[in-house]
């Protein structure tokens, strides 16, 4: 990837205000903001991560994949 297209994506972000970065610094101000903008990708890994750390089956959003929804049991 570009080092200049990172730039123009991180300067629309922060013209949106989902982040601010200067100096080499990000903030984060706005998650959902973000999560819109990403791919599937974003959704899949909170899913897992919480898979993998054991977060509670009540606690786990499930994860629509292209393919399908996947739940905990699923996922086992």
């Amino acid at each position: 990837m570009r080092r200049n297209a990172v730039s123009e994506v991180a300067h629309a972000m922060q013209e949106t205000g989902i982040i601010r970065y200067a100096l080499g610094n990000m903030e984060l101000f706005d998650i959902e903001g973000l999560a819109r903008l990403s791919c599937e990708c974003y959704e899949a890994v909170h899913f897992f991560r919480g898979l993998v750390e054991g977060a509670p089956a009540s606690a786990q959003r499930s994860y629509r994949s292209r393919s399908g929804a996947v739940n905990p049991a699923q996922a086992r």
